[in-house]
């Protein structure tokens, strides 16, 4: 094929007509009713980001928390808590629909609460503070200044309204903030 002079080829579905020179050395130049349009590409638009709140969640606001409504009788057992409020953005993909959710952090602040019960994989307890789902709780002390003496983070599962308060049930935390700089 290296050295061979003649090709003839056929070409199908097409209306071209072909140009040869008689020696057949130079390249077979094609006319074709094909036309090549410049065509223009427009960028995708950016996707829309939308952020909802959630429907059931209480608002929280950063820093302190208000002032608790706890009753005289159990002031003994109050104890101070840290907390590292979570917001939840949900980013809408306009291409395709996708809902994707994204968790970012706030301020931390402390606040007060009674613990109704307590385990090695749950832990409950009752705050008069909005705190949203997903946050990280860290039980620092007791009002009185005493160590709680268990140092575990825990993360909020679910909440329930009760007596002008909520208890919120928690697990245990992967993520482990440092509230040192926190009183």
């Amino acid at each position: 094929m290296k050295h061979q002079e003649n090709w003839d080829f056929e070409l199908h579905n097409c209306q071209w007509q072909p140009e040869t020179t008689p020696d057949y050395t130079q390249p077979t130049k094609i006319k074709s009713n094909y036309n090549i349009q410049n065509a223009t590409i427009q960028d995708p638009t950016p996707p829309q980001i939308t952020i909802q709140e959630p429907k059931s969640e209480p608002e929280v606001i950063d820093g302190p928390a208000p002032p608790s409504r706890i009753p005289k009788e159990i002031q003994n057992k109050i104890i101070i808590a840290h907390c590292l409020p979570t917001h939840e953005e949900i980013h809408i993909d306009n291409l395709y629909g996708e809902q994707r959710t994204k968790q970012t952090y706030g301020n931390k602040f402390t606040f007060e609460a009674i613990i109704i019960e307590r385990g090695d994989l749950t832990m409950k307890f009752w705050t008069a503070a909005p705190i949203p789902h997903g946050s990280i709780i860290y039980p620092s002390r007791y009002k009185n200044g005493i160590k709680f003496g268990e140092y575990r983070w825990w993360q909020i599962k679910t909440s329930e309204p009760k007596q002008e308060g909520t208890i919120y049930t928690c697990l245990p935390s992967a993520l482990t903030p440092d509230f040192s700089q926190d009183g």
